[in-house]
């Protein structure tokens, strides 16, 4: 009687079903985790190449500087302008 005692447990936790629900959703889970890893490549991806395209065409710099001749200008006469007769970017002739 005893035997027949043990056997019947063994032979119900191996054919218990819990454990496969545990591996359906553990299945779920790493699916779940493949799209989303997935998705989150692409997005990356994309901005990648769109980053690319982009920088080769726009220049940046930190330490920018001019290269050039000074010329002062100085007034020949001491007064002050009351008036600027032109717009700003019009055509001087």
């Amino acid at each position: 009687m005893s035997e027949a005692v043990l056997e019947s447990p063994t032979e119900q936790s191996a054919n218990a079903p819990a454990p496969q629900k545990a591996g359906r959703a553990t299945d779920k889970r790493k699916t779940l985790l493949i799209w989303v890893g997935g998705g989150v490549l692409l997005v990356l991806l994309v901005l990648g190449i769109r980053y690319t395209i982009w920088s080769a065409h726009h220049e940046s710099t930190d330490d920018a500087y001019l290269e050039g001749h000074l010329h002062p200008i100085s007034a020949r006469i001491t007064d002050t302008v009351r008036q600027v007769l032109i717009d700003d970017n019009q055509h001087v002739v």
